[in-house]
């Protein structure tokens, strides 16, 4: 899960955790909060404000998927799914 490190509103950095709770736990003594990011393209730098994230006053939107994201997206899920029923060695 990606997570933005935000000191002051600012994003100060993104790092990757297993949880949101996580990354809480780690940075409360460090005076930064952490907020997730998703699927939203956040940059260092970008302001948060409110639940948002903002770049040059305009709010960060998620980057719509092309079609053939989506496909690519759903073949791995399919993928995934049939390693966990049949196992690896009967791909």
């Amino acid at each position: 899960m990606r997570i933005a490190l935000i000191k002051n509103g600012i994003v100060e950095n993104i790092a990757e955790f297993d949880k949101l709770s996580e990354a809480q736990a780690i940075t409360a003594d460090m005076g930064v909060t952490a907020g997730p990011v998703d699927d939203l393209p956040v940059q260092i730098g970008d302001s948060f404000m409110e639940g948002n994230y903002y770049r040059e006053d305009e709010i960060v939107l998620p980057v719509p998927k092309s079609e053939f994201q989506e496909l690519d997206d759903l073949r791995q899920c399919i993928l995934e799914l049939s390693q966990q029923l049949y196992g690896e060695e009967s791909l």
